[in-house]
């Protein structure tokens, strides 16, 4: 009867690391054996493998793996060796909605999920390493955001602080027009329109209404950004002019070669005249 010793091994590896964690396994033989060993290992996530010190293996999901080592003889003895591996979790940070907000103003930032929180850039910030920071930005920013769990793990967020600013309206320029015509007014550099006073427009809510007013009057339109954060006032003058009112006079008769004068009646407003035909007439 010949007494064979077994095999004694060890495991080499990390205890744990955060998802996704690579981790590299190696099988020590704490007693010498001259006889060819027999590896198997099982890394408690579905993956084995017969080498002394396998390829790294990756576990994704977080929690607690059980790996196990049998190493046996030529002769069948074996032992056996257990490791405990701990994937840590990512912490669930989340830096909050993205946000709007008006120029000179201030709003507050909220950091969940996490121990430890970092925000990034720091300006217009009050604080950078606490959960609610209050933030002032004077331009459109993207912050960012990194959170530590109590493992050391860390995870990244950011929240876009959008800044409306002021607004500058431009108008189309003054016209004029005859009774019963129309004209369109144009406005720009806002999202929202009121015109007033609202008699004569198609609609007195959009950037180019037709008017058509009875008499002059001066458009005014307030241009607001769709935040009501500013706004911006202008005006358009509109004059009307009536048509003339012509009365060529009575009828008349004259005999062949006397002349006689037309005398019409006029509109104050009339500048100019004009007759036709021209035969017979001395202007």
């Amino acid at each position: 009867i010949r007494i064979v010793e077994s095999p004694i091994i060890a495991i080499r590896a990390a205890s744990g690391e955060c998802i996704p964690a690579s981790v590299s396994f190696e099988g020590l033989l704490i007693r010498n054996d001259t006889s060819t060993l027999r590896w198997q290992w099982n890394f408690g996530n579905g993956i084995n493998s017969s080498l002394q010190n396998p390829v790294a293996v990756s576990y994704t999901i977080a929690g607690n793996y059980p790996v196990r080592l049998i190493t046996t003889n030529s002769s069948g003895c074996a032992d056996t060796a257990y490791h405990n591996y701990f994937a840590y979790p990512l912490p669930n940070t989340e830096a909050g909605p993205n946000q709007v907000i008006c120029l000179n103003s201030v709003t507050d930032l909220r950091a969940t999920g996490a121990l430890e929180y970092s925000w990034s850039p720091a300006n217009a910030l009050s604080c950078t390493d606490c959960p609610f920071p209050k933030a002032a930005p004077v331009q459109t920013t993207l912050y960012h955001l990194v959170g530590k769990n109590i493992y050391g793990c860390i995870a990244r967020d950011s929240v876009l602080i959008n800044v409306q600013q002021p607004l500058k309206v431009e108008l189309s320029k003054a016209d004029t027009i005859c009774v019963g015509e129309s004209i369109q007014l144009i406005a720009s550099g806002a999202d929202q329109y009121i015109w007033s006073p609202p008699q004569g427009l198609d609609n007195n809510r959009i950037n180019r209404p037709i008017a058509r007013p009875e008499n002059s009057v001066i458009y005014r339109v307030i241009g607001m950004d769709q935040y009501q954060c500013f706004s911006d006032t202008g005006f358009i003058p509109v004059t009307v002019y009536p048509y003339p009112k012509v009365n060529a006079g009575e009828d008349k008769t004259i005999t062949v070669g006397s002349s006689v004068v037309l005398e019409p009646v006029l509109s104050g407003d009339v500048t100019s005249v004009k007759w036709a035909p021209k035969a017979g007439l001395s202007c």
